[in-house]
C-alpha cells in the first residue's frame, strides 16, 4: 500500500474510532441523567475513579432524598394466569 493511501486509512480509522467513543460516552451521559433508581454519588465517583464510603453520605442525591415506600405484593397468581 502506498505511504499515500495508508495516511488516508490511518485517518478513517482514528475518525471511526473517535466517533465511536463520542457515542459511548454520550450513551453513558443518557444512562446517567435517566437513572431516577441508583444513588448518583458512587456513580460519578466511579467515573472520576474515586472510591464511594456509604459511612460519609447522607443520602444527599436527589435519587436519595426522593421518598420512596416499597410495596411487598404476591404477583404469583398473576403471573401464573399469564403463562397458562
Amino acid at each position: 500500500m502506498e505511504a499515500k493511501y495508508k495516511s488516508i486509512f490511518v485517518a478513517r480509522v482514528s475518525v471511526r474510532t473517535a466517533v465511536m467513543h463520542a457515542v459511548i460516552r454520550l450513551t453513558g451521559l443518557a444512562s446517567y441523567s435517566e437513572n431516577d433508581v441508583d444513588c448518583r454519588r458512587p456513580l460519578q465517583l466511579l467515573h472520576f475513579g474515586e472510591k464511594f464510603d456509604s459511612g460519609n453520605w447522607g443520602n444527599k442525591c436527589d435519587n436519595c432524598s426522593k421518598i420512596k415506600t416499597l410495596v411487598e405484593k404476591d404477583v404469583t397468581e398473576s403471573a401464573n394466569q399469564l403463562l397458562c
